[in-house]
């Protein structure tokens, strides 16, 4: 689903850099505050959109400034995101 370096927050996925995107996952609400500004896109899933998550163009995240802003957003809505749910091991 994810291509890059994921990081997970309290075993949650947070943020996934990719080889020119961010992958932020700041939760539905506010990405829909984001998409109106036009600043990310929404992930989209083999057809499905993925409505907590948003790329972020290399170019919009090129100050430490701006990196700081999508990576405060992630952690945000990581203290209310819920985590994957854990697949059973098969013996």
């Amino acid at each position: 689903m994810f291509q890059g370096v994921c990081f997970m927050v309290d075993e949650k996925m947070c943020i996934c850099i990719g080889k020119q995107d961010l992958l932020c996952r700041i939760g539905a609400q506010q990405a829909e505050l984001e998409l109106e500004k036009d600043n990310c896109r929404q992930m989209i899933n083999h057809g499905r959109v993925m409505k907590d998550f948003v790329y972020i163009e290399e170019e919009k995240v090129n100050t430490p400034k701006a990196l700081e802003y999508w990576i405060g957003l992630s952690l945000q809505y990581n203290k209310e995101a819920k985590s994957s749910k854990k697949k059973k091991k098969q013996e």
